[in-house]
């Protein structure tokens, strides 16, 4: 058999598989196959008029197969599209745009704000559903500065009230920000 076919077999036919290492065993007359798993760290879906359509994705933006017939939200951030593009065994977005995503998502979290979502709005408007309101984002733009400004209009708002909620918060202008409290 021919290791390499056997390892693209693999590798097409089980969207969680991120890598395959085949290796012959000369003298036993066997193979071992070594296989590293996705981590299902996050969830995309399609939102559509038929309903939404979830699939596990990985830190990197790669959409794979749901896990059975439904895929557990429980504790990921869920990636939500009204693109309703096929995105199954691909990358969501460019590898760029996706780190953008990570940067954003881990800058807002150091400061403590739990992020429940992510919304793809157009290719230059997602936003955050945090626990202190809507942070809306250029995927395109600096993560940091947006998320570092985004963070510190945040900590001055509380200082005020720290019971303080925000309807939004748009980062998309550069160091201004535009903010709705509720």
């Amino acid at each position: 058999f021919d290791s390499q076919d056997l390892e693209k077999k693999i590798a097409s036919e089980f969207g969680g598989v991120e890598s395959v290492d085949v290796d012959r065993q000369i003298f036993s007359f066997g193979i071992d196959i070594k296989i590293k798993e996705r981590g299902a760290l996050f969830a995309f879906c399609n939102v559509s008029e038929g309903g939404e359509e979830c699939f596990n994705m990985s830190r990197d933006g790669f959409v794979f197969e749901e896990e059975g017939t439904e895929v557990s939200l429980d504790g990921k951030i869920v990636f939500h599209s009204q693109k309703n593009e096929t995105v199954l065994r691909s990358f969501f977005d460019t590898k760029q745009r996706v780190e953008n995503y990570m940067k954003f998502i881990d800058s807002i979290r150091a400061r403590n704000i739990n992020i429940s979502s992510v919304t793809i709005e157009s290719s230059d408007e997602s936003f955050l559903s945090t626990d202190v309101g809507r942070v809306v984002f250029n995927p395109s733009d600096d993560p940091y500065i947006a998320a570092q400004n985004a963070s510190l209009l945040i900590e001055d708002i509380r200082k005020q009230n720290p019971e303080a909620k925000f309807e939004y918060i748009d980062t998309r202008f550069g160091n201004k920000m535009f903010y709705k409290l509720i």
